[in-house]
């Protein structure tokens, strides 16, 4: 199927009696190509029905759609809404990182945990990308793709960006986008509410709202959304660290080596991460507990010529 870039149109009909719903889309590219979707909710069951036929020009698609409007009436469906959409370009993709320094006084800072996963979601009608800021990969959670493919269904507000913080089974919501007319009022409840209604176990939390002047510490990790940059700003208790990874050659653990004197120093054993399968350089974040370091998190491959940490850093 063609990529297109946004819906521009959407006819939303439904039958009286059996209460199915039929939801006709004009797709464009941004250009001079059209293309005609369909999706049907039968019983609570979504289906999508991609047309490969293209269309050249905007007025023989709305005449297609005319035609289609007209077959679903002779059945019996009655139009319940028409939404012209806006365009829906590629949205801008925040750049992610870690800070050691506390957020500024202006900063909307949420608190969350140094190793919370931010995520960007791109929610449209027949298409749903969830992606791990971190390692800009897709996001494995069947709980957040239940939840967001329930959202779907919700016609008049897709599709729509967002960027949030996923702490355990809670959502804290730092900018949420709508490609569409209408647009609803009050977002944050919405989603809440849809939350609820298809009984996700995941709780919307708003992360839009100013501090509490006074109410930063330097012992809380806090997400800082500014422009088109997201950040975790770490508490004194989390640390960085560039270390050599070292894979057991007989499992999925990791030794971890930093410099003492010179020289390489092995600090760790055993370590299980997640998305390195290789030995190499790499930025790592840890916390210490009792003086030990602990909750090893891997955050990206770093150059074999870039500075190792000393050993002072783990203690």
């Amino acid at each position: 199927m063609k990529p297109y870039k946004y819906i521009e149109k959407l006819t939303v009909l439904q039958h009286p009696d059996t209460k199915n719903i039929v939801r006709l889309m004009i797709e464009h590219d941004g250009q001079q190509t059209y293309g005609l979707q369909r999706s049907i909710v039968n019983n609570g069951v979504t289906r999508h029905f991609y047309n490969q036929k293209l269309w050249h020009s905007a007025y023989n698609i709305k005449l297609e759609l005319d035609r289609r409007i007209c077959d679903y009436e002779e059945k019996g469906f009655e139009v319940m809404t028409e939404i012209s959409l806006l365009a829906n370009a590629n949205p801008v993709v925040p750049e992610f990182g870690y800070a050691t320094t506390p957020p500024g006084p202006n900063n909307v800072a949420i608190p969350v945990n140094a190793n919370d996963i931010p995520v960007i979601v791109n929610c449209s009608f027949h298409r749903l990308t969830i992606r791990d800021l971190r390692h800009d990969i897709e996001l494995s959670d069947p709980n957040v793709s239940h939840f967001f493919n329930s959202l779907r269904k919700a016609i008049e507000f897709l599709p729509f960006t967002m960027v949030a913080m996923l702490s355990n089974q809670r959502l804290i919501v730092m900018s949420l986008e709508f490609h569409s007319k209408p647009k609803p009022q009050h977002a944050m409840n919405y989603l809440a509410v849809m939350a609820k209604k298809n009984r996700s176990s995941l709780t919307i939390c708003d992360g839009t709202q100013p501090n509490i002047p006074g109410s930063i510490s330097a012992e809380q990790s806090y997400a800082v959304l500014t422009g088109d940059a997201l950040s975790i700003h770490l508490a004194s208790t989390w640390k960085l660290a560039n270390v050599f990874l070292e894979k057991s050659a007989n499992s999925d653990l990791f030794s971890v080596y930093c410099m003492k004197s010179e020289q390489f120093n092995k600090v760790m054993a055993d370590i299980p991460l997640t998305i390195i399968n290789r030995s190499g350089n790499a930025q790592i974040l840890f916390t210490l507990a009792n003086a030990q370091p602990s909750c090893v998190t891997f955050i990206r491959s770093i150059g074999f010529h870039a500075t190792i940490s000393n050993v002072e850093e783990f203690h």
